[in-house]
């Protein structure tokens, strides 16, 4: 709709400019058309301003969207990331106590604990937090 209401403004415009050459150049008539064509002129410059801030409007409203899913985005990263760290923080420290524990009862395996260096890593093994 805009467009065609454009696209007439700016044909009677065109025709309205080419007709202003065939009129005298001290005639009243002359002077309502130059009247009225600068009227059209400040329609369409009005009609530009309305456009550059209907465009300026979605284009910061297509911004701010475009930011919120960047946003969202990071979010859900960060949240796979921290899950993921939190996951390995069990499971490392759990097959680390599993690794050496076997270790040690291989090595001890009468049952006591009579190496210094299993006794010490027995007592520091805390599978919970």
């Amino acid at each position: 709709m805009a467009n065609e209401s454009r696209a007439l403004l700016e044909e009677r415009i065109e025709s309205d400019f080419g007709e202003l050459f065939n009129l005298d150049p001290q005639s009243k008539e002359r002077a309502a058309m130059i009247e009225g064509i600068a009227t059209l002129y400040k329609l369409k410059i009005e009609e530009d301003k309305i456009d550059v801030d209907f465009n300026k409007h979605n284009s910061s409203e297509l911004i701010r969207q475009e930011q919120i899913n960047i946003d969202y985005i990071e979010r859900r990263k960060d949240r796979l990331v921290n899950i993921g760290l939190g996951i390995a923080g069990i499971i490392i420290p759990i097959g680390f106590y599993a690794k050496w524990m076997k270790r040690g009862f291989q090595f001890e395996k009468e049952g006591t604990f009579t190496s210094t260096t299993f006794r010490g890593l027995f007592s520091k093994f805390k599978p919970i937090k």
